[in-house]
């Protein structure tokens, strides 16, 4: 094959020479190549671990907020149901003290009218005797009066 043409010769022997070339350049730039390549790969497999990192650390902090939520609305809950309970409470006292006033004003009203109706009772009593009194008198000088009278006729 050699013999056959320069030109081709040439071509061949270039090719040989180019790939031998090239052989000893990838034994070389093998390990240049893999210089670059492994930064790459490295940043890559750094971000990529970086990355579920950071979603392992969002989902904890995920879980602890609900958590914190959780308690919070439990906390809430509890404070509520705290607070109606003291609301209804009081609640009662109110009302007990409302019934316990309410209570006391009929007791004291019963007094009132009591002691008015005794007053009542005395005063018709007075006045009873007062008319009483007045009839008795009336009814002496009415019968002084006929007496009188009597005596006039008898006289005449």
């Amino acid at each position: 094959m050699q013999a056959l043409d320069k030109a081709t010769n040439r071509k061949h022997i270039r090719y040989a020479n180019v790939h031998h070339h090239c052989s000893i350049l990838t034994i070389k730039g093998f390990f240049h190549l893999l210089g670059q390549l492994l930064l790459p790969l490295l940043l890559n497999i750094f971000t990529v671990t970086i990355t579920f990192d950071q979603r392992n650390e969002n989902r904890i902090q995920r879980v602890e907020d609900r958590r914190l939520a959780e308690q919070q609305r439990q906390q809430d809950l509890n404070i509520s149901r705290q607070q109606r309970v003291e609301d209804r409470e009081l609640a009662n006292d109110q009302r007990e003290q409302d019934l316990n006033i309410s209570c006391e004003q009929r007791d004291t009203d019963k007094w009132i009218a009591e002691q008015q109706r005794q007053h009542d009772r005395q005063l018709a009593a007075e006045k009873r005797e007062v008319d009483d009194l007045n009839a008795a008198i009336q009814r002496n000088m009415t019968r002084d009066q006929r007496m009188h009278e009597i005596n006039i006729e008898q006289e005449r």
